[in-house]
């Protein structure tokens, strides 16, 4: 498992950002393929609910279909949730973020 790396994703359109680990040069559909951890997964699960409620609409099956927490690989002794298939992730790169670690949009408006 040496081709994992470190990183930090966000799924596009979307304003948070995560730790993760991904496969370097793995990829679907051209989109990042992300390992997450525990913690973090319980915090995208709770961003998706929080947004189906400012939108009224539900992301329970987004949740079902493609956070299953049962896809697991384990990586430096820490155990990592597969999230990457199904959604579109992007890295994030170290310039996209201010100093206290938000990204910033590309029209000088912070997230």
């Amino acid at each position: 498992m040496s081709n994992f790396v470190h990183s930090i994703t966000t799924i596009d359109g979307l304003e948070p950002i995560y730790p993760c680990i991904h496969k370097v040069g793995d990829t679907w559909n051209g989109f990042m393929c992300p390992y997450v951890t525990k913690e973090t997964h319980q915090r995208i699960v709770e961003d998706f609910r929080k947004l189906g409620e400012d939108t009224n609409l539900s992301y329970e099956e987004i949740i079902e279909d493609y956070l299953d927490p049962s896809n697991t690989i384990e990586f430096d002794g820490v155990e990592y949730i597969d999230v990457g298939v199904g959604l579109c992730w992007s890295h994030v790169e170290d310039w996209e973020l201010n100093d206290e670690g938000n990204k910033i949009l590309l029209f000088g408006n912070e997230v």
